[in-house]
């Protein structure tokens, strides 16, 4: 009750193996290894380590340098049940069982090539860009009402995210025919498909760090920084992406929250941003230095009082 239940269920290191043949016209090139959506991984080039990863929330990128041509070997050691902090993968929709499953391997793009062929998008600022006036949203001078929707990577029948844009065009079209014009994603970010597909039908978006709990401990909060620049420099151009949130009824030190905004906004400051979404179960109240308030209550008082 409460997640879904697969016949079988896998938690640990999986190995992938694949030859590939690099062709003698990119014999000067710089070679990379690109993995669209996957957990923690380890790469091996004709049995030596090239490096790890465990940028979880974008793609990863191998860089192999320039390759003699002919045929090479590449070891992929996909690991969901490690390599990044514990709290994550008990504490966040991308990993948890409760509506995707905690799936191993990589999902999308798999593509071995030239480096050049795997630049990220500049980084253009557009928007329709969501605005805070006087209390209110806006958009090109016009009040926005925002009448959104949850998401919690809720895929039972696949048991992952789609990585294509067809599949987000009718998901999102389906948010339309409901009257919804938000979408927020409960401790996960959604692939590059779904930006594409929200922009093209108008709707905004709003990603959030992986993860729910207590803000604490260097370990998690580097691995959760690293996670929100990469968010913002791979996604951060697509004019659906408005709104960014540092996860689900977060608890810690207020300070330690504002820090990361504020890393954030340096980073993309055409995005609003808040501390957390029911950060604090709403118990705390609006807090300055956030663009908005997400919330499930905005009463003060100690927690659990009705």
């Amino acid at each position: 009750t409460g997640h879904l239940t697969r016949r079988y269920s896998y938690v640990g290191k999986a190995w992938y193996r694949k030859k590939v043949v690099s062709p003698y016209v990119w014999r000067d090139k710089d070679l990379a290894l690109y993995l669209e959506r996957t957990k923690a991984t380890k790469l091996y080039l004709d049995g030596h380590l090239v490096d790890s990863c465990n940028d979880v929330s974008t793609p990863q990128l191998y860089r192999l340098g320039k390759l003699h041509p002919g045929v090479h070997t590449l070891t992929l050691c996909v690991d969901n049940g490690g390599g990044v902090p514990e709290q994550v993968i008990k504490s966040s929709h991308l990993y948890s069982e409760d509506t995707q499953t905690n799936w191993n391997g990589v999902i999308g793009r798999i593509e071995f090539g030239p480096e050049e062929a795997f630049e990220g998008h500049p980084a253009t600022r557009f928007f329709p860009r969501l605005e805070v006036v006087d209390g209110r949203f806006e958009a090109n001078g016009h009040p926005v009402f925002l009448r959104g929707k949850h998401d919690a990577c809720v895929f039972p029948k696949t048991g992952h995210t789609p990585m294509d844009k067809a599949s987000w065009d009718g998901y999102f079209w389906r948010c339309r025919e409901y009257g919804i014009n938000h979408v927020r994603f409960h401790s996960w970010c959604p692939p590059e498909a779904a930006f594409a597909a929200a922009d093209d039908q108008g709707i905004y978006l709003q990603p959030e760090l992986p993860f729910w709990g207590t803000l604490e401990g260097e370990e998690l909060l580097s691995f959760l920084r690293k996670e929100g620049l990469n968010i913002l420099r791979t996604y951060g151009h697509h004019p659906s992406f408005a709104m960014f949130s540092l996860g689900n009824e977060l608890s810690g030190e207020v300070s330690v929250m504002q820090e990361l905004v504020d890393t954030f906004r340096a980073e993309a400051p055409h995005i609003l941003f808040t501390n957390g979404t029911n950060a604090f179960l709403g118990y705390r109240g609006y807090v300055d230095g956030v663009d908005f308030f997400a919330t499930l209550r905005t009463r003060r008082g100690a927690h659990g009082e009705r």
